[in-house]
Order: C-alpha cells, then structure tokens, then sequence
C-alpha cells in the first residue's frame, strides 16, 4: 500500500524556480544593454535629423510639418526699370571720328522716369574755361529692347550759353550738329545716333553703373539715387 506524500517539492522541483529567475533576469538584462547601446542612439539621431532636413527643392525642414523655404532672387526687371532713377556721369570718351570735335564733358546729370531720359551737360573746347558756363540739355527716350534714342526738338533740347567756337565745331548753320548728335543723338537734318547701353549689376535690382555708346563717343554714368 502507497504512502501519502508528505508535500515536500522533489529535488527537480527545487531548482527550477531559480533558474527561471536566472533566464528572465538575463533576458531584461540584454533588453536594457540592447536599448542603450542601439536603440535610443538610434531614435535621438532620428530625432536631430528630423529638426532640420534638406528638402527636394532645396528648403530646410524645421520639424514635422514645418519647411523653411530657401531666399529666392526677386523678379528680374525691365530694361527701363533698372534705369530709373537719378544718375552722375563720370567720363564722356570722344570716339575720335568721322570728326573729332576736341570737346570736353566736365559735368553732368541724368533723370530716367518712365522710361524718358532727361539729362544736362557742362561742356567746353579742350583747354578753354569759359563763363558762363557753356552746357546742353538732351532729351530722350528708353527703348524696350536696350537703347536711348535722342528726340529732337522741344523743351527737353537747349544749347546753354554756346561759345561762338562751340557753334562753329557744330556747323548749327548746316544742321550737321556734330556736337549734338555725339552728345543727344539726332542733327537738325534728321540724323539718328541711338545709344547702345549696357548696365552693371544684378538684373533682378536698379543698375549701378551704365556704358551709354554711339559711334561719336561713349558715356560712363554711375547712379546717384
């Protein structure tokens, strides 16, 4: 006949408690060395790149959601809205043909407004200083594809206290205006003599420097406002 069992757990039963706590404490063990080693490395890195990415298109993102577009250039302008404004010249070259005038630019101003040019000079022959001052006024205009051309006649065009030297290098009497059409452009004849221009600077802002050209002789203005 059996004996009943006293309730003691058998030398198997004893050791298995304990080796069950072994393996669960190795396994949070690993799980904690695993986590720090790899995986919040791993989620702070992400977290650094997601604060600031370059977009596609060249922007920068800022977090999620959120893009930081990059400094785009402004609309580019006309060719009269870049020569707006107020200007100073600073050298007028004589070509040195078909004539040469042995004329001198000493001074002189230009207004562009609507695409009309507007601009005085002080002249005088080489080596004479005379008083009052002699000077010309030129009108003008601003063409769509990059030209001043001169427009005779009006308010816009005066001789300013022309020496009689002055008048005979012109030869006025003949309409030929050698002096008007190296320093407005046109003769009383009908003559046209456009300037090519070409202008400094960034094409999206006002130029800050133009190369006014005929065949008779080439500007250099610089703006002044």
């Amino acid at each position: 006949m059996a004996e009943p069992s006293s309730g003691t757990p058998s030398s198997g039963n004893r050791w298995l408690a304990p080796m069950l706590i072994t393996i669960i404490s190795g396994i949070i063990v690993g799980i904690a060395v695993y986590w720090g080693t790899v995986g919040l490395p791993f989620l702070t890195k992400s977290d650094d790149e997601g604060s600031s990415q370059e977009t596609p298109d060249g922007g920068q993102t800022t977090g999620p959601g959120q893009t930081e577009d990059p400094e785009t250039p402004g609309p580019v302008l006309s060719f009269q809205e870049r020569l707006a404004g107020q200007w100073q010249v600073q050298s007028w070259t004589e070509a040195g043909g078909p004539v040469t005038l042995y004329i001198e630019v000493e001074s002189g101003t230009m207004t562009v407004s609507g695409g009309d040019a507007d601009w005085r000079l002080d002249i005088d022959q080489r080596g004479e200083d005379n008083s009052p001052q002699p000077g010309i006024k030129c009108g003008a205009r601003a063409t769509l594809d990059g030209k001043i051309e001169g427009q005779p006649g009006g308010d816009r065009n005066a001789e300013i206290a022309w020496t009689s030297d002055l008048r005979s290098v012109d030869h006025s009497t003949t309409g030929e205006d050698w002096i008007w059409r190296a320093l407005c452009g046109w003769t009383t004849i009908g003559g046209r003599y456009p300037y090519e221009v070409t202008l400094a600077g960034d094409a999206t802002a006002p130029a800050t420097q133009m190369e006014m050209s005929n065949q008779w002789g080439t500007f250099v203005w610089v703006r002044s406002s």
